[in-house]
């Protein structure tokens, strides 16, 4: 059997004990701070994940909300489309409405009977007080007429005010001198 050096075994001291109670000291207060600075970190991850699952649950109830409002988007631009086509077929009804108290008033007026030709021409009105063409046709049967000039200036006067974008059109020229006309001398033809 070998033998073996019992004092190669052992190591060498190079540290009093008292070296080794201060190291000792000082890594138990290093532990303390890192048992501080652990209880710390884990106490900030905690918030954050309080933080993390408030946010999250704020979140999915803005995507809620989301999910309604974009609902009610969808919804509200279907009726929209739907009262915009109702519109536009109520214009184009009150269009042919006035068109034909219109016509109704030509063919009264071309019959001679011009009472029921105001009446169809002032229906026309209550549909539509600014529609210039109807102004045009009273303001020549009250001049027709011979009854109040003033009446009949009023509608001229309202359909130069309504076709003022389109100053050169003959009827507008024509118009014009009736108006000329009446406030001078409306007993004379023009």
């Amino acid at each position: 059997m070998a033998t073996v050096n019992v004092e190669a075994r052992q190591e060498p001291r190079t540290q009093e004990p008292m070296g080794l109670v201060q190291e000792n000291v000082l890594l138990q207060r290093e532990l303390v701070k890192v048992r501080k600075q652990l209880t710390k970190a884990t106490k900030q991850a905690q918030r954050l994940r309080q933080d993390l699952q408030t946010t999250r649950k704020a979140l999915d109830q803005l995507k809620q909300e989301h999910l309604l409002l974009n609902r009610n988007n969808t919804r509200l631009t279907a009726e929209r489309a739907e009262w915009k086509q109702k519109a536009d077929a109520f214009d184009m009804l009150r269009q042919r409405q006035i068109a034909l108290y219109r016509e109704l008033g030509a063919a009264y007026l071309h019959a001679k009977l011009f009472e029921r030709a105001l009446q169809a021409y002032t229906a026309s009105l209550e549909v539509d007080p600014n529609e210039p063409e109807t102004h045009y046709y009273l303001g020549l049967l009250h001049q027709r007429l011979d009854i109040e000039a003033d009446r009949s200036l009023a509608h001229f006067d309202k359909y130069l005010q309504l076709t003022s974008s389109s100053p050169t059109s003959k009827r507008r020229q024509e118009v014009e001198r009736l108006v000329k006309w009446l406030r001078k001398d409306p007993r004379t033809p023009p």
